[in-house]
């Protein structure tokens, strides 16, 4: 379940099951991610959700995105957003 308030922004929502993937260490490598499953599954749907709130989905590089515990650390690059995220 997922839910999102937030007055006239836009939002982006994303959900993701923990499963093997055969190619974790490359998709992580892409992400940007740590290459331990629940580790690498947690910052792909934090970072897709982030995406699809600009509009840009996953034409923009997932790993311009850096996240900390609190949120997005740092975006840099195309796509990246004036103000805070």
């Amino acid at each position: 379940v997922g839910v999102a308030v937030l007055g006239g922004e836009p939002v982006g929502l994303d959900v993701e099951p923990v499963r093997v993937l055969s190619d974790l260490d490359a998709m992580a490598g892409h992400v940007g991610a740590p290459a331990e499953p629940a580790a690498f599954f947690r910052a792909w749907t934090r970072k897709e959700a982030l995406l699809k709130a600009t509009g840009d989905g996953l034409t923009s590089p997932m790993n311009a995105i850096i996240l900390d515990e609190h949120g997005v650390a740092e975006w840099s690059g195309d796509g990246a957003p004036d103000g805070p995220v």
